[in-house]
């Protein structure tokens, strides 16, 4: 079932926040910023934010289609 485009962006905007806070605490401990990527926990949280904006981009395409098809049916009548 497709999600809403209001639920992503709200999902998203948490995985962001999940991730920078990750990405600060890490750094807390010492760990340089072009080291995250070796790390497990925000190598997982960088992957949920990916998928977020993978399914927020489909979901825009989605919309332009719908659009697209609308504006035709209103050039043929």
């Amino acid at each position: 079932m497709p999600q809403s485009r209001a639920d992503l962006e709200r999902q998203l905007q948490e995985a962001r926040a999940r991730r920078d806070a990750l990405a600060a605490r890490l750094q807390q401990q010492g760990i340089a910023e072009g080291d995250l990527r070796k790390q497990p926990a925000w190598r997982n949280a960088h992957a949920a934010y990916r998928q977020l904006t993978r399914r927020l981009r489909a979901v825009t395409a989605k919309e332009q289609l719908v659009a697209q098809k609308a504006a035709r049916a209103s050039q043929e009548e």
